[in-house]
């Protein structure tokens, strides 16, 4: 009877220890804090992401992407954004997933060019709408308008603005958009 209280008592323990180990190493691998911090962020097509910049850690890091096509791994590190579209980017510790941040690929307009005033105070641009996956992407855009002492930020749906009264003004315009097209041209 002694043998047998010997060795359930010694079974025990053995779970005991192995249970305290495990603890121990799960306690340590979880021993840090780390988070993106973003929880979403717009890149061009063409542009470089760095994944490791977003995020800090105190143990090594690895990303992926959920696509491929839209954010493709590069040689060097990071990503490099190969198609219009949405990845979500992925921060792993070994097998354990860390964080997540979605990354919009957004395909650029072309800056607005050819601007010009007429006697009327109406403010005329190039278009900047783009062909996109065989469709026509129309362009908005955003004016920052200085006016003495005021700056205002106006939003047109046409390559046109008309001023409300007679001045200095000092006009920034750009392309914006929503979606696949990315307006910070």
């Amino acid at each position: 009877m002694t043998k047998t209280k010997t060795a359930i008592l010694s079974i025990i323990t053995l779970f005991v220890i192995v249970f305290l180990f495990c603890l121990a190493g799960c306690q340590k691998r979880f021993d840090f804090d780390a988070s993106f911090s973003q929880s979403e962020i717009s890149i061009s097509l063409g542009e470089g992401l760095d994944a490791s910049s977003y995020i800090s850690s105190s143990q090594p890091l690895n990303f992926t992407s959920s696509d491929q096509q839209v954010l493709t791994p590069a040689e060097e590190g990071g990503f490099v954004a190969n198609k219009s579209g949405i990845a979500i980017v992925s921060a792993w510790s070994e097998d354990i997933l860390i964080d997540t941040i979605q990354v919009y690929v957004k395909y650029k307009f072309l800056t607005p060019s050819n601007l010009s005033v007429s006697n009327d105070g109406v403010l005329t641009w190039d278009k900047s709408d783009i062909i996109l996956n065989g469709t026509l992407q129309q362009a908005q855009y955003q004016l920052q308008i200085s006016y003495g002492d005021e700056e205002t930020l106006q939003t047109s749906a046409t390559n046109s603005f008309t001023f409300s009264q007679q001045g200095f003004y000092t006009v920034s315009v750009q392309a914006i958009a929503n979606g696949e097209v990315d307006a910070s041209a």
